[in-house]
């Protein structure tokens, strides 16, 4: 199969397949729990508006890629602005107030943040994982800087220079600073500890949505067995990581869940995934030259990181 048909199919179709999928298993399981239908319309509208940013990405991909740089800038200024003047609750200050409903942007930026890392890697990219590394320790956010230290670790594992060694240092430190830091926050209903609850309800709703979150992995399975496999690897392991946190601790259980966050990030990640083009790590586009240790076998990725709609 030709890469680019490779890369294709793997991001559009089973990537928003599995999204898509996980989601309505999230809708049964929040109907059956009896929540408001606004958390469901929530949900199915972050999907939605997540998609009109893969679409519109497409179309005008070229300016998306000259003003990457430029997105990841402004994403990393908005965590660590949330960081600082976000709303705090019992200490930890994690969201932005947008009318009644709180909004999580670690969830929407971090992982499309981090898996555009992957394709372009130079001082104004490694400096921006730095400063929202920072956030999520300031948060404090166990289960985001869990998240993105494991990426980067995966990601050294393909990519060994100099971006990918610094961000991790600072991913590292993050994720020590947070976890050293009290996180006092009771689970939140139909948001946290879905996982365990829904068993409570239904074995059947348990099953379903310990399956809505496995499928939320498997577009990085296919992608490993593509050319892109760093990328894959990354966004595998920032989700997995995501999952885990909602297993082992109160974080948000992700797209299964109530948090429109954690949907459109999903999305918009899959969407930061890298097509048929190539670049080289320290440069801004074109096609890969020299060392192959350092293409980054990638094309489009989308840095929409755009406004979330939920809590």
């Amino acid at each position: 199969m030709p890469k680019e048909s490779f890369d294709k199919i793997t991001v559009q179709s089973v990537g928003l397949l599995c999204a898509a999928a996980s989601l309505a298993l999230g809708v049964v399981y929040l109907l059956a729990a009896g929540a408001p239908l606004r958390y469901v319309v929530i949900n199915v509208a972050a999907f939605v508006v997540g998609l009109c940013a893969v679409i519109a990405a497409r179309c005008f991909k070229r300016s998306v890629h000259r003003f990457s740089g430029l997105f990841t800038a402004v994403a990393s200024a908005a965590l660590l602005a949330t960081a600082v003047f976000g709303v705090t609750v019992e200490g930890v200050t994690r969201w932005v107030a947008a009318g009644p409903v709180l909004i999580q942007p670690s969830l929407v930026l971090l992982p499309a943040l981090v898996v555009g890392f992957v394709r372009r890697r130079d001082l104004v990219t490694t400096s921006a994982v730095l400063v929202a590394a920072l956030s999520m320790g300031v948060q404090p956010d166990r289960a985001m800087a869990g998240a993105m230290f494991a990426a980067l670790a995966a990601l050294a594992c393909f990519r060994r220079d100099k971006f990918v060694y610094v961000a991790l240092a600072g991913a590292a430190t993050a994720f020590i600073a947070a976890l050293v830091q009290p996180d006092p926050l009771p689970a939140a209903e139909r948001v946290e500890r879905v996982l365990f609850t829904a068993f409570t309800l239904h074995p059947a709703l348990g099953f379903g949505v310990v399956s809505g979150s496995a499928l939320l992995v498997v577009p990085a399975f296919f992608g490993m067995l593509g050319p892109h496999r760093e990328a894959y690897a990354v966004f595998g392991t920032t989700w997995g990581a995501i999952i885990l946190a909602a297993v082992v601790g109160n974080y948000p259980t992700p797209v299964v869940g109530y948090s429109g966050a954690a949907v459109l990030g999903y999305v918009l990640s899959l969407a930061a995934l890298p097509g048929a083009a190539s670049v080289r790590a320290g440069t801004q586009s074109g096609p890969a030259s020299g060392n192959p240790d350092n293409d980054d076998g990638s094309d489009v990725g989308v840095r929409l990181l755009g406004e979330n709609l939920p809590a």
